[in-house]
Formats: structure tokens, C-alpha cells, sequence
């Protein structure tokens, strides 16, 4: 799962962990996937399509993040990725204070 090393993604700045191919055919897929749910008015099809295409546009902003193609930065992320045992940090940090 590309998205569960996001925030060493982030922190690097190297989108290799990401493979650009599939993601791209992954938001093609799924775009047609909503279209031919909204076609059809199915929102069982609908509802997993669209979640899909926006992890998967997701992914591709931080490709192209990583490549230096965006005028924004995506860092801001970084709040919501914490390491394995960084909460336990906080924590403890907390109850000293």
C-alpha cells in the first residue's frame, strides 16, 4: 500500500515509493468506474470509485510534489504521519508537563 509510506515520502521527498504507471491507470479506472456509476445511478459503485480516483489524484499530486512540478508544498502533511512509537513520545511528553 503506496499510501502507508507517505510520510517517509514526504519527509524524503522522493516519490519512488509511488509507482507512477499504475497510479495513472488507477485514476483512469476508477474515473470510468464514477462515470458508469453515474450513468447508471448506482451509488454501491459509486461510493468506492470516487474514494479510489482521490487517493489515487492524491498520489499523483505527491508524485509530481516530489518531482518539484507543484507550486505548493504538500510538508503540511507531514502533521497527520507520525512514525511508529512518536506517539508514544508525545505522550510521554505530556504527562511530564
Amino acid at each position: 500500500a503506496p499510501l502507508s509510506k507517505l510520510g517517509s515520502t514526504l519527509r524524503t521527498k522522493n516519490g519512488a515509493a509511488f509507482p507512477t504507471g499504475i497510479t495513472i491507470i488507477s485514476v483512469a479506472n476508477n474515473a470510468m468506474w464514477s462515470l458508469y456509476a453515474l450513468l447508471i445511478q448506482d451509488v454501491v459503485v459509486l461510493i468506492p470509485s470516487l474514494l479510489g480516483y482521490l487517493l489515487s489524484a492524491f498520489q499523483i499530486l505527491v508524485i509530481l510534489w516530489c518531482s518539484g512540478v507543484l507550486p505548493f508544498d504538500l510538508s503540511f502533511i507531514l502533521l497527520l504521519c507520525r512514525e511508529r512509537g512518536e506517539s508514544s513520545k508525545v505522550e510521554e511528553q505530556r504527562a511530564r508537563v
